[in-house]
């Protein structure tokens, strides 16, 4: 029972023996890593300075989130027919080719992914592994180790290994996705006089481009009301 009550005590501030009643404990959030938001604004800035709803942001937050594991759910696929337990760059090149039917995009999306994985191996490894220097590395926005880490938690492969490169080559996927979705979105916004961009806005972008439809097939986005696409 002592030992409990030591490892409660331990995990909280020390009190102060000031007599200042007013003086109040801080203590530290814990970073949500199962986001995108922030990079998603900052990419915002670049395509779309209007900036964007809070709600609208959670709907892109879940694209996002939906074209990762919709990706690598392919590339799992992909992985168990060769028998495998690496995932490369390859498997990701495949699983865009077979997410997207335009061909067009699908290479586009592959391109960026490339064109990451090239700047990449480009620039002399710095001392830091952290994931803005991966990032900056790669000429990214989105973070390459918040990919990783998710290809680790989404994939059904077991002892599933990922390369730096593979993840560097995903995030420039996803990125170019989100770039895609942003943009058209912007526009449908300015279309309709309106300076940040809504749900509403994602939703007619999305019912307008068949590749973004193929990415969120079968998932509710949420757009106030019921909305023709042909509007």
């Amino acid at each position: 029972m002592a030992t409990s009550t030591a490892r409660t005590s331990s995990s909280l501030p020390t009190p102060s023996t000031s007599t200042n009643t007013n003086e109040s404990y801080k203590f530290k959030r814990k970073k949500n890593y199962d986001t995108y938001k922030t990079f998603i604004q900052k990419l915002l800035h670049q395509e779309h300075p209007g900036g964007i709803g809070g709600g609208a942001l959670d709907v892109v937050d879940s694209y996002v989130k939906l074209a990762h594991d919709r990706l690598i759910h392919k590339a799992d696929l992909i992985l168990r027919r060769s028998k495998k337990k690496t995932m490369s760059e390859g498997e990701i090149f495949s699983a865009v080719l077979l997410a997207f039917q335009d061909d067009d995009f699908s290479m586009q999306a592959n391109a960026a992914g490339h064109q990451a994985v090239t700047t990449y191996v480009s620039l002399p490894s710095s001392d830091s592994d952290t994931r803005s220097s991966k990032s900056s590395k790669a000429g990214l926005i989105f973070p390459v180790s918040r990919v990783k880490e998710r290809i680790k938690n989404t994939s059904s492969v077991e002892g599933l290994r990922v390369g730096e490169k593979t993840a560097v080559f995903l995030t420039g996927v996803l990125e170019f996705l989100t770039r895609a979705l942003v943009r058209e979105a912007g526009r449908v916004a300015i279309k309709h006089k309106h300076k940040r961009i809504t749900p509403r806005d994602i939703k007619l972008a999305v019912l307008d481009d068949k590749s973004l439809q193929e990415i969120t097939k079968g998932a509710f986005i949420p757009g106030g009301v019921q909305v023709d696409a042909k509007k």
